[in-house]
C-alpha cells in the first residue's frame, strides 16, 4: 500500500487531496492545527487516515511531527497547509510576516528535508501554492489528484476548477 503525508488535511483543499489518495488505496497521514473534530470525524470515516496536530508556525512543533513520522516510508508528501492574512501596509507587523514564512515556507522544506531519506524511489514532494484566489493542481503518480474539489474565496461562491 503506497503512503502520502497530506498537511492542512482537515479541511479544504488538504481534505480534497486526502480523500482522493484515500481513494486511491493509499494510506494517509494528515494534519490539522486547529480542525480536530473536523480531523476526528474523518479518521472515523476512513480506515487508513491518521491525523497528526501540528501547528507549523511552532518549529518545535514541526520537528514533533517528524519525530512522529520516523520510520514510515511515503510516496507522496504534499505539503498544503498554509496561512495567508492581508495587512494594510500602513499596519504592518513583522510577527504575522514572520509567522507566514514559517507556515508557508519554512515548515515544507523542513518536512521535505527531514523526510527525504524516507521517500521511496518514484516518490513526490509537493508544496500546494495558492496565491490569493489561484488554485494549484497536484499530481501524484501522473494522476490529478483534486479532481472535481471546488474552492472558495471570502469573496465569491464556490467555484470549480477541474
Amino acid at each position: 500500500m503506497k503512503t502520502a503525508l497530506v498537511t492542512g488535511a482537515s479541511r479544504g483543499i488538504g481534505q480534497a487531496t486526502a480523500v482522493n489518495l484515500l481513494g486511491r488505496g493509499y494510506k494517509v497521514h494528515g494534519t490539522f492545527n486547529h480542525s480536530e473534530a473536523e480531523a476526528r470525524e474523518l479518521e472515523r470515516a476512513y480506515e487508513n487516515l491518521t491525523f497528526h496536530q501540528a501547528d507549523f508556525s511552532d518549529r518545535t512543533s514541526t520537528n514533533h511531527l517528524i519525530e512522529e513520522l520516523a520510520g514510515e516510508r511515503f510516496d507522496a508528501i504534499v505539503n498544503n497547509a498554509g496561512i495567508f492574512e492581508m495587512e494594510d501596509f500602513s499596519d504592518f507587523d513583522f510577527k504575522i510576516w514572520d509567522q507566514l514564512i514559517e507556515v508557508n515556507l519554512s515548515a515544507p522544506l523542513i518536512i521535505a528535508m527531514s523526510l527525504r531519506d524516507q521517500i521511496n524511489e518514484g516518490g513526490a514532494v509537493v508544496k500546494c501554492v495558492e496565491p490569493g484566489r489561484a488554485c494549484g493542481l497536484v499530481r501524484i503518480d501522473g494522476v490529478l489528484c483534486l479532481e472535481g474539489c471546488s474552492y472558495k474565496s471570502h469573496d465569491e461562491p464556490g467555484q470549480q476548477f477541474w
